[in-house]
């Protein structure tokens, strides 16, 4: 064994980088080593085809999996929940549990040789016992002391016992044990005078302060405007109204014993099962295992608030453990559907096509305006404030940044900002900047990604790699639950740089602000179905595959942005991709409506 440190995180101070190799590459930058040096590991995802094969080989996984880990949860538990039901709870946590695990797993297998590399690992006693798929993700996509576990558990599974152990009692990683998704209304919109009279009417008619036993339309986490809960609510008598998110149950034990039988390897299983089941024994979370019982509980006093339930509208159990575990168990016992109003971004033109998955995870897909043959899914609108009062210009050109993060949520080409992808968009921004001359950075505001976020995953330093690209520009606060928020500084904008492709480019182009957008085709890969995508906005020259061609524009437009932004063919562009995209709100309300006279 040699004594070249085997490097995964940024938890321990490295001292001799030279006798270092970097599995982690957002560690590298670090300690000022290129990408492309030896003692890094080379990245996997490199190209298209590459992302396809791991997006094909974690979706077969996932459908593995789900059955043998549903069976035996019942098994445990002494319980005969359907293959529906345990596929409802695991949801897409499951996908990008393991997609993060074969992250880790793939470069480990490629990168660690025994003959080479030496490290030391984490005790048992020193693992992370999650209470909630929310706080996994933390733990694995968002701390450096999730990666040391990944390594200790990796290096256990395949080389037991020959490394050094140590105990860990300071780790950076900060568990709420009362994590959960909060569906809260961060938005501060004018109302017009129609929604002046309806909220009016609303706040009379809510004294009767209709039951929850009324309701057989749920809404539970979903980002719609308020305007539109009250005016739901109230047009539909009470029968259509927001539901709280039930609590799951929490207490400190943790019975090996259970997990040991729920991660049991079996002989037909790869080196990828091995690694993943024999992690499992850690890494699933306790609302799973030891507060099963308890958090069922605390599920069916919930529904029992609601016994005429019949469909439950919601967005955020794409990523939350309460939802999913309510919405699967309203399912078996009560028969109510789920139907997923779409989350405020666009993901099903790239290749890795979450849509596909979600779409079976739900009864009934509910779009904001696109179509697809699929009778699950139904065309109609968002209810998510996309757009803001225009206020007074304060910034000439405002630069909204998004994070260059280590590794991919999913294998998907939406997360293009993430893995390989993070590199090329770094570097398609630093080619950016760099065609632009010092009087038109120093009018440049620069927006980094919220510091506040629901949580910061494992992300490369965006603002020092760029340090000397963006010396002329002035840097703004950016926190998304105090201050101004992104759509109020857009709303303030003469113009607005947007360098990756998610809700901020949706409220920009509603509120028909100038825009312009990156699209890295190098990441951002588009699938067969949809590989023009984009073309109305590109030939309106508010998208840009190239960092030459955002600049030029730039240049050309920034003195009097409007006067390019208002001519008839960048507006008529602009709304002909919109109108093809996104419905009529008032669609959205009306569907949901005649729903709740038919339940």
């Amino acid at each position: 064994m040699s004594d070249i440190n085997y490097i995964v995180s940024n938890l321990r101070t490295i001292k001799n980088v030279r006798k270092s190799f970097f599995h982690a590459q957002y560690c590298a930058y670090k300690y000022g080593l290129d990408i492309d040096s030896n003692n890094v590991a080379k990245f996997l995802d490199y190209n298209k085809e590459q992302v396809q094969s791991f997006w094909d080989y974690t979706e077969k996984k996932y459908l593995k999996y789900l059955n043998i880990i549903g069976a035996r949860l019942n098994n445990l538990h002494g319980t005969n929940y359907s293959n529906i039901f345990w596929k409802r709870v695991f949801s897409l946590d499951l996908l990008r549990f393991i997609s993060g695990m074969h992250q880790f797993y793939i470069y480990a297998s490629k990168n660690f040789d025994l003959k080479k590399h030496t490290c030391s690992i984490l005790s048992e006693k020193s693992y992370k016992i999650v209470d909630s798929f929310e706080q996994q993700r933390e733990l694995l996509n968002g701390s450096c002391f999730g990666q040391e576990q990944l390594l200790s558990l990796y290096l256990k599974c395949f080389y037991p016992n020959i490394f050094r152990e140590f105990d860990w009692k300071n780790d950076d990683l900060k568990i709420n044990n009362n994590f959960k998704f909060n569906i809260k209304n961060f938005f501060n919109i004018k109302n017009y005078n129609k929604k002046k009279i309806i909220n009016k009417l609303y706040q009379y008619t809510d004294r009767f302060k209709y039951s929850n036993s009324n309701v057989t339309i749920g809404i539970m986490g979903c980002y719609f405007d308020k305007f539109y809960f009250n005016e739901l609510k109230m047009k539909s008598f009470g029968k259509i109204k927001n539901i709280s998110i039930p609590n799951l149950s929490y207490n400190n034990n943790v019975d090996f014993e259970m997990r040991t039988q729920l991660s049991k390897i079996t002989v037909d299983m790869d080196d990828f099962d091995k690694f993943f089941f024999f992690s499992l024994k850690y890494l699933i979370p306790k609302y799973l295992v030891e507060n099963f019982t308890g958090s069922i509980i605390n599920i069916t006093q919930h529904l029992k608030k609601f016994k005429n339930l019949k469909i439950l509208i919601s967005e955020a159990w794409m990523g939350s453990s309460s939802i999913n575990l309510f919405r699967s168990f309203a399912y078996e016992k009560q028969g109510v559907q789920t139907f997923y109003n779409e989350h405020n971004c666009i993901f099903h033109p790239y290749v890795g096509n979450l849509t596909d998955i979600q779409a079976e995870l739900v009864d009934k897909y509910l779009t904001f305006g696109w179509d697809n043959e699929d009778p699950k899914f139904v065309k109609l609108a968002s209810l998510f404030p996309f757009t803001n009062e225009i206020k007074k210009k304060k910034f000439d050109i405002l630069y909204v940044s998004n994070p260059a993060r280590y590794r991919r949520t999913f294998y998907s080409s939406s997360y293009g900002h993430s893995g390989n992808g993070a590199i090329k968009q770094l570097k398609f921004v630093a080619a950016f900047f760099k065609k632009l001359s010092p009087e038109i950075l120093k009018k440049i505001s620069y927006r980094e990604y919220p510091k506040d976020y629901f949580y910061q995953s494992l992300s490369y330093d965006k603002e020092l790699i760029l340090k000397d690209d963006l010396k002329y520009t002035k840097k703004l606060s950016s926190y998304k639950f105090k201050g101004e928020t992104n759509k109020d500084q857009m709303a303030s904008s003469s113009i607005v740089i947007i360098d990756f492709l998610s809700t901020s480019y949706l409220e920009s182009l509603k509120m028909n602000i100038p825009t312009i957008c990156f699209l890295d085709s190098e990441s951002m890969y588009l699938n067969k179905k949809n590989p023009n995508f984009f073309d109305e906005l590109i030939e309106a020259k508010i998208v840009h595959t190239t960092p030459d061609s955002a600049a030029k524009l730039l240049k050309d437009v920034y003195e009097n942005p409007s006067e390019w932004w208002n001519t008839g063919k960048t507006q008529d562009l602009k709304n002909r991709w919109l109108n093809k995209n996104f419905g009529n709100p008032d669609d959205m309300v009306e569907y949901l409506i005649k729903l709740s006279k038919l339940n």
